[in-house]
């Protein structure tokens, strides 16, 4: 079996959760630009071995400066999707 390493960025913005850039373990990664307002990026990782389950990890990776509105967002979206 082979081994698994897929991600997925998602940007949450005032229009909620938008995708970013994605990697599939057997297509060229996919870049998109990123979108103008985001407020905090975060990426979700699904690994494996090929032997057991995926493992999946949702990671901050940038944050602004408006925690009162990134407070908001999140209230009014949810936390970043744990999907690929």
């Amino acid at each position: 079996m082979a081994a698994s390493n897929e991600w997925t960025e998602y940007h949450l913005t005032e229009d909620g959760w938008v995708e970013g850039d994605q990697k599939r373990d057997f297509g060229k990664p996919l870049s998109r630009p990123t979108p103008p307002g985001r407020v905090l990026s975060f990426v979700y990782k699904e690994t494996g071995n090929g032997y057991g389950p995926l493992q999946g990890s949702n990671n901050e990776i940038w944050r602004g400066s408006d925690e009162a509105l990134i407070a908001v967002l999140l209230e009014k979206f949810g936390p970043a999707p744990q999907e690929i």
